[in-house]
C-alpha cells in the first residue's frame, strides 16, 4: 500500500508546517514516510506543495502525482491540479464542487474553531488523516510539542482546529485507500540533518555558505554542531565570496563545504573561475 497526499497554497501560508506536522503525526502512528517540498522562489505568495509518502514498506523516493490533494487556495488548485492521479480526491478550500473537486470551508472552520483564519493549515492536517481514516491523537500531540511555547490558548485552537478538520469530512472518512498503521518506527530526520551529519562525520572542517534555500538547513545543522564536531563555520556576505573561502581552506589542506542552490551555485562559478585561473 502506497499513498502519496499533497498538501499545497502559498508561501507563507503554512504549507510546510501543515508538511511536517503530518509527517511526524504519521511516523509515530507506525507508517514510514517520505516527505518532500517544491516552492517558488519567493517569500509570500506564489503556489507551493508538500508531498507525504506513505507507505507499509521503506521509501526511497519521492512520487509525482497525488492521491489526495488538498488545495489551500483556487492558485494552488489550477497550479497542481494536473499532478494529481486519475482516481485522486482533490479537495479545496470553498464551496460546492469544481470539476470533480470537492470544496470545503476550510478558512471558515478555522476563525470558527481557532479564531484565526491562519491555522486553516491545521483544519487542512485534520481533514487530510480523516480522510485517510487515521485518527488525530498523534496530531493533537505533535501540536502541543509544535506550539506548546506559545502557550496553552493557541495549543487549544490548534487542536479545536484539527477536530474541526475531521469534522468537516466525517462522512467521507477513509475514502482515500491508505496503509495500516503498525509500530512506530522512531524518530524523523530531514534531509538537510542527513547531509549535515554526513558532512560532520566524514571529517569537514571548513564551512562557508550564504543562505539559500533549500540548502540553508544543511548549513544551520553544521553551525548547531559546529563545537561538537571541531568545524569552523562562517556564513559569508555573499556566495562569491563563500566559495572564495572554500577554496582558500582547501588550499590549505582543510576538508571543505559551501552549501548552495541555483542561483548561488550560479554565483559561485566565478569563484571557481578564478581559482582555476590562479
Amino acid at each position: 500500500m502506497d499513498t502519496n497526499i499533497r498538501i499545497c497554497g502559498e508561501a507563507g501560508q503554512g504549507v510546510q508546517t501543515t508538511g511536517n506536522l503530518l509527517i511526524r503525526a504519521l511516523a509515530a502512528g507506525g507508517v514510514h514516510v517520505l516527505g518532500s517540498q517544491s516552492y517558488m522562489s519567493r517569500i509570500r505568495g506564489g503556489a507551493n506543495s508538500f508531498d507525504i509518502r506513505v507507505a507499509d514498506r521503506e521509501l526511497f523516493s519521492p512520487r509525482a502525482s497525488a492521491d489526495l490533494m488538498i488545495a489551500l487556495t483556487a492558485e494552488a488548485l489550477e497550479h497542481f491540479r494536473g499532478g494529481a492521479g486519475g482516481q485522486a480526491l482533490i479537495v479545496f478550500d470553498g464551496e460546492g464542487d469544481s470539476n470533480g473537486a470537492l470544496g470545503l470551508p476550510l478558512t471558515g472552520a478555522a476563525r470558527e474553531a481557532g479564531g484565526s483564519a491562519l491555522m486553516v493549515n491545521t483544519v487542512a492536517a485534520g481533514a487530510a488523516l480523516a480522510l485517510l481514516g487515521y485518527g488525530i491523537d498523534g496530531l493533537k500531540e505533535m501540536l502541543t510539542a509544535q506550539f506548546g511555547k506559545k502557550g496553552d490558548e493557541v495549543v487549544a485552537a490548534n487542536i479545536a482546529c484539527a477536530e474541526r478538520g475531521a469534522e468537516l469530512v466525517a462522512d467521507r472518512r477513509g475514502s482515500v485507500s491508505a496503509p495500516a498503521a503498525a509500530e512506530s518506527f522512531g524518530a524523523v530526520t530531514s534531509g538537510s540533518e542527513a547531509v549535515g551529519l554526513g558532512a560532520a562525520v566524514s571529517g569537514v572542517k571548513v564551512t562557508a555558505s550564504y543562505p539559500m534555500t533549500p540548502s540553508t538547513g544543511v548549513f544551520t545543522f553544521l553551525a548547531q554542531h559546529a563545537d561538537e564536531y571541531g568545524i569552523v563555520v562562517e556564513q559569508a556576505e555573499d556566495e562569491i565570496a563563500a566559495i572564495n573561502l572554500i577554496c582558500g581552506a582547501a588550499y590549505a589542506g582543510a576538508p571543505a563545504m559551501t552549501t548552495t542552490s541555483g542561483g548561488g551555485f550560479a554565483l559561485m562559478g566565478e569563484g571557481l573561475s578564478l581559482a582555476g585561473m590562479l
